[in-house]
């Protein structure tokens, strides 16, 4: 966690009217993994996607969240870090109008083998009253983890669609606080006392949509070596095996955040389509490492 710092609290009330939300507050936010998954055995890519949901997108703009990643060989005894990237929002006010939206990462191809992916993800900033003064805090995890996968000769080739993503980790407000800074002021989001269930199924991908993901990423499955297959092309977009809808398994390790119950549009189903954005339209978003980051939205 990030160091944080004291506003005092008579700043926070005179500026109350100053500066108000644009999420409709209590409220939620989600963040699932469409890919890779934990267990998962995929075949070789010219490039390896982190595929992100993120539900509620008002507020997850609004209020921030970050996102890091790592990949590295699940043999204890291999050095080196494959790819990693990290994913900073903070403060933006003009938000995707999609929601869920779908956000995409990805890094070098990977060879042949089991790997680890690492991940961590945390809030921008929250606030919590504390006497007079309000204490503010960064980058504060919500939760984090880590699981393997499989890259192997004649696997299936990477799949978004047909399944419900796995929750990473939900995080709920329960208002905000409004506090002057140079020029005007600005609002901290106050995290909730209670946590509310995932809801990973409300993010539904589609055969086509899958099929934008793969365009949009420039996508191409590597043939197997003619020892072990009879294709010697790359296809631009391959097919595997069907896919089932199934709940998902939880990976998440460990969990640090506070939140309040779900809203009631929760209950119902969400298919994000895909295209491409510029990042430059958010208030700061940020791809670090050696990882490439985009955003996929509606065409």
């Amino acid at each position: 966690m990030f160091a944080g710092r004291s506003i005092s609290l008579w700043m926070v009330l005179v500026n109350a009217s100053l500066s108000v939300a644009l999420a409709q507050l209590p409220t939620s936010v989600e963040v699932d993994i469409v890919f890779p998954r934990p267990n998962g055995r995929y075949a070789r890519t010219d490039h390896f996607p982190v595929v992100l949901a993120i539900q509620n997108t008002v507020a997850a703009f609004e209020f921030g969240y970050g996102f890091s990643w790592l990949i590295s060989p699940a043999d204890p005894y291999a050095f080196g870090i494959e790819g990693q990237g990290d994913i900073f929002v903070v403060e933006e006010t003009t938000p995707p109008l999609q929601d869920p939206y779908i956000q995409t990462n990805y890094t070098a191809g990977l060879d042949v083998g089991q790997w680890s992916l690492s991940w961590s993800l945390t809030n921008a900033r929250t606030c919590v009253e504390a006497g007079m003064f309000v204490d503010e805090t960064f980058f504060t995890t919500i939760s984090n983890g880590t699981f393997m996968f499989t890259i192997a000769d004649g696997a299936p080739s990477p799949k978004f669609a047909g399944s419900c993503p796995d929750p990473l980790g939900v995080v709920s407000y329960s208002t905000v606080e409004t506090y002057s800074v140079v020029g005007g002021s600005n609002i901290c989001p106050v995290t909730a006392s209670a946590t509310p269930a995932p809801s990973p199924c409300r993010v539904t991908i589609d055969d086509a949509q899958e099929s934008s993901i793969y365009k949009a990423l420039d996508l191409s499955v590597i043939a197997a070596p003619a020892s072990t297959s009879s294709s010697s092309s790359t296809t631009q977009i391959a097919t595997s095996s069907e896919a089932t809808t199934s709940q998902p398994s939880s990976i998440i390790a460990t969990s640090t955040s506070s939140a309040l119950q779900e809203t009631a549009a929760a209950s119902s189903t969400s298919k994000p389509n895909v295209g491409t954005t510029k990042s430059s339209s958010m208030g700061l978003l940020m791809a670090i490492g050696f990882g490439v980051m985009m955003d996929l939205v509606v065409l």
